[in-house]
């Protein structure tokens, strides 16, 4: 079988389960604090379902 060395997956220290958690923390505020994309035009923060931007372009 030779020299070969069974390789333990390596523990995450304290510091990186810390680091992990803030950042996964950080992500899910950035989901809150982002608006939605409109269905319609594809613009940011006025999704729903009669579009007021392409109201006013239809005038």
């Amino acid at each position: 079988m030779g020299n070969q060395e069974i390789t333990v997956p390596k523990r995450k220290t304290m510091g990186e389960c810390i680091i992990e958690a803030k950042l996964e923390a950080i992500k899910r505020q950035l989901e809150l604090l982002t608006p939605p994309l409109c269905g319609c035009c594809g613009l940011v923060g006025h999704e729903s379902e009669e579009c007021p931007t392409r109201n006013l372009w239809d005038d």
